[in-house]
């Protein structure tokens, strides 16, 4: 039997969570597997995933013009514009590591870049 972990962004409702529900729903019909959704955010710290989703669901919903500017230079970047983003990648890499080594999985589908 297949383990797959599926890896949706944000707790908060989304086309993230309901690719990731459809791809759960379809894999496990297609093949006998073990599938398991986790919210890598959440799996960190809940606190810190709850406070991240009421400030881009208000951000977008009262300030979405500076939310896309803001989008735009942070995320699409060149990879050697991309060395500033490390200060939290050590540590992020530390807890999938760790989220990898308690599931297992033998494939691993993120919904979200």
């Amino acid at each position: 039997m297949a383990k797959i972990l599926i890896l949706p962004f944000l707790n908060m409702r989304s086309g993230h969570h309901a690719v990731a529900e459809t791809l759960a729903e379809n894999l496990g019909r297609k093949m006998e597997t073990e599938i398991k959704e986790v919210e890598f955010l959440s799996y960190i710290n809940p606190t810190i995933e709850h406070l991240t989703s009421m400030i881009y669901l208000n951000w977008i919903r009262y300030a979405s013009t500076s939310y896309s500017i803001v989008y735009r230079k942070f995320f699409y970047k060149t990879r050697d514009k991309q060395k500033s983003n490390e200060w939290y990648l050590s540590f992020f890499l530390y807890k999938m590591r760790c989220l990898i080594q308690e599931v297992k999985p033998d494939l691993i589908i993120c919904t979200h870049c």
